[in-house]
């Protein structure tokens, strides 16, 4: 951020809200890397059912940008980029995933009596 976005009042702070950590995506996203990492796009994209190229790109950049996740940039002859859970972050995304898990089994035991 720069010193502009930085001073509070500013035009720009309006525009420039952090975005939510948690959302669909983004979880099944944490959820896919939690499971198996380091995946490249591709993987990633096949193990997240349904959702786009450019959904996943947008997940991935607020997740990178949040230090939840890492991108590795391997250097071979074609490029090759994989993604995983930063390792600080592995204990609080588990958790939280475990969090959302049982609130599931909660909605549907709930909506089911």
């Amino acid at each position: 951020m720069n010193e502009k976005t930085e001073k509070s009042g500013s035009a720009n702070d309006v525009q420039r809200r952090p975005e939510p950590l948690i959302g669909r995506w983004r979880l099944e996203v944490l959820r896919a890397l939690s499971e198996r990492s380091p995946q490249r796009l591709a993987e990633l994209r096949r193990s997240v059912k349904g959702i786009s190229k450019k959904v996943l790109l947008d997940n991935l950049r607020v997740l990178l940008d949040s230090g939840l996740v890492v991108r590795q940039d391997l250097s071979t002859k074609v490029k090759r980029v994989e993604y995983s859970i930063a390792e600080s972050s592995r204990l609080a995304i588990a958790q939280m995933i475990s969090a959302t898990d049982d609130l599931r089994k909660v909605n549907v035991a709930t909506r089911d009596s």
